[in-house]
This record gives structure tokens, C-alpha cells and sequence, in this order.
């Protein structure tokens, strides 16, 4: 279980980076229209080249988030850190 601060500070993150990604591709856009290009020619730019900056940008971003709630990072954990294979019971016991 993910403490309250780890949860506000994924939410606040995920809705910074979605306004960040948002405004990235909106001005990449206007920088095609401001080219000349037209309306459907410059939205297959922009899909060409932003959409895929901020599409693979954010996987790293999630994929960094989830590893950190599936190693359960002390930071973000309301329960202690999980016991690993490495340092079971059994081995401290020898």
C-alpha cells in the first residue's frame, strides 16, 4: 500500500507531466502551421515527431513509477520494505 504522500506525489506528477506533454505538442503543432504547412499535413507532422517524443517519455515515466511501487522504495511505502530471497528467515538463522 502506497503511503498518502506517494499517492499525492504521483498524481501531482502525472498531471504535470500530462500539461508538460500537452504543451509540447500544441506548440510543435502552431510551429507547423506557422510553416505553411496545412491543417491535416501539419497534425501528421507533429504525430510524426512530438506525439512519439512524449509517447516514449512517458512509458519511462511509468515504467519508472511502477518499478518503484513494485520494489516498494521506503520513501513511498506505508508498510516496511519486503523481505527478499537473499535475506530470508532461514539464511539469517546460519
Amino acid at each position: 500500500m502506497l503511503s498518502v504522500f506517494a499517492t499525492n506525489m504521483l498524481t501531482a506528477m502525472g498531471l504535470a507531466l500530462g500539461i508538460d506533454y500537452s504543451l509540447f505538442v500544441l506548440a510543435r503543432y502552431r510551429e507547423e502551421r506557422l510553416h505553411g504547412r496545412e491543417r491535416p499535413d501539419a497534425i501528421a507532422a507533429v504525430g510524426a515527431t512530438a506525439s512519439r517524443a512524449v509517447l516514449f517519455s512517458g512509458i519511462a515515466f511509468t515504467l519508472a513509477m511502477v518499478g518503484m511501487c513494485w520494489c516498494r522504495a521506503r520513501s513511498c511505502a506505508a508498510s516496511p520494505p519486503p523481505r527478499f530471497w537473499w535475506r530470508s528467515s532461514r539464511s539469517r538463522r546460519l
